[in-house]
């Protein structure tokens, strides 16, 4: 799958597509219908042009301006539209993959769909790689199985872990950290804080601190005594 991405090329504007409960994660797929009228305009528009659409969370207290341009959070994640089907009533089924970071700087609201300005940003990455890496592979091998949404995809990352490819070829591991979090139950807020972190070294350690806070829940609700019965 070609995640390349040549910013020299871009643009710097891309079509907005807000939604409140998906937040897309570099390296990650997203199969998209794509129904209303003024989003079957954006996937033709993206589809015309660069082929690029940036998924943005909508911020909360969305739902009274949802047809209109509710707040979204500043850092969107930038995709490229992989497959596209036009269906017969002009609907779409679209695969998105994750390309980059990118923080909204402004929009352009002249069309039905949302247009946004944005600045596409770069990992930064650790000084040494080797602890992030380690500290990565363990967590994974760790995680409870009832955390995990695609145990085919774990084993994948680990595997790349274990086997590092010469520097300046192979996944680098910024995109290892994100592969992990999105093969994981996180809430979309937890997705939103991992799309936020520039650092790579960051990212990982907010991983981690998100994952053993969904454990200690699913240890507390596995420890909960069943209900229905009374102490009388």
């Amino acid at each position: 799958m070609d995640l390349s991405f040549d910013a020299a090329a871009f643009s710097g504007h891309v079509p907005l597509f807000p939604l409140p409960s998906t937040v897309l994660l570099p390296g990650a797929l997203l199969p998209l219908h794509v129904f209303e009228p003024r989003y079957r305009d954006m996937v033709r528009h993206a589809l015309d042009g660069e082929r690029l659409i940036a998924m943005a969370l909508l911020r909360p207290g969305w739902e009274p301006d949802y047809h209109g341009a509710p707040e979204i959070e500043e850092h969107v994640c930038v995709g490229r539209i992989l497959l596209e089907q036009p269906l017969e009533d002009g609907r779409w089924n679209v695969l998105l993959v994750g390309l980059r970071r990118a923080r909204v700087l402004d929009e352009d609201r002249s069309r039905p769909f949302r247009v946004a300005r944005v600045a596409v940003l770069e990992d930064a990455p650790p000084d040494d790689d080797e602890p992030t890496a380690a500290a990565l592979g363990a967590l994974l091998r760790g995680v409870p199985d009832d955390l995990v949404r695609d145990e085919s995809r774990r084993d994948l990352v680990l595997h790349l872990l274990r086997q590092p490819a010469p520097p300046g070829e192979g996944v680098p591991l910024g995109t290892l950290v994100d592969l992990a979090g999105d093969l994981l139950h996180l809430g979309v807020q937890d997705r939103q804080r991992l799309l936020e972190a520039e650092a790579v070294d960051e990212r990982a350690r907010r991983l981690r601190a998100l994952v053993e806070r969904r454990a200690s829940e699913l240890e507390a609700v596995r420890r909960r005594p069943p209900g229905g019965f009374s102490r009388n």
